[in-house]
């Protein structure tokens, strides 16, 4: 888990578009690597041929801006018992920026969730049942104000015979994370659990 690589887009979806409201922008800082991590889960025989095509705008040179950054959560504590049809959940409250507006947000699980939900403390903020193409809200001006904290959940039914946790493989672990993007952002938030980790 390496939560300091400064996420500036995800998606789960086979065409999928980010527009940043007006006179928002990420920065990307001179001599900044970047990356994209694509994952794929052939269940085939046969090879998969794939490609990704990414197209950015920017602003022109001294043109001002009100910065952008990914809040990013990650649950560690996934366990769901072995047997299939055992049901279990995870769960996280995250602090959010004071003054943070946010313009999007969406969930990230595997194929054991049956339910996604994102709250602003209690107050339904985005609910979801299809783990491989989970709900994306993008909020029109002037976005969307957490009052309280983002809490997320995932709730979980085993379809194995072995217990489930947190990891990085879709055929035999799960994840748990809500992933929105916020202005103004001196930098990006990443949460595992309840905490916010400083970057």
């Amino acid at each position: 888990l390496q939560p300091l690589a400064h996420r500036k887009y995800s998606s789960q979806s086979l065409r999928s578009e980010a527009e940043l409201p007006e006179g928002v922008g990420q920065t990307v800082a001179a001599g900044q690597h970047g990356y994209i991590q694509m994952h794929y889960l052939n269940p085939t025989e046969e090879d998969l041929e794939v490609h990704v095509t990414v197209n950015a705008t920017t602003f022109a040179p001294g043109e001002s801006y009100v910065p952008a950054a990914a809040f990013v959560t990650y649950n560690t504590k996934i366990s769901i018992p072995g047997g299939v049809g055992a049901a279990a959940s995870a769960e996280g409250r995250c602090d959010v920026p004071a003054g943070a507006t946010f313009f999007a947000l969406s969930t990230h699980a595997h194929k054991r969730s049956v339910r996604t939900t994102v709250h602003d403390g209690d107050a339904s903020v985005l609910d979801s049942t299809d783990w491989e193409h989970p709900d994306i809200i993008a909020w029109d001006a002037p976005g969307y104000r957490f009052t309280g904290q983002l809490v997320y959940r995932c709730d979980y039914e085993n379809d194995r015979d072995d217990a489930v946790h947190s990891g990085p493989s879709a055929e035999t672990d799960e994840m748990c994370m809500a992933i929105g993007y916020f202005y103004p952002a001196d930098k990006p938030v990443f949460c595992i659990n309840d905490r916010v980790i400083a970057f």
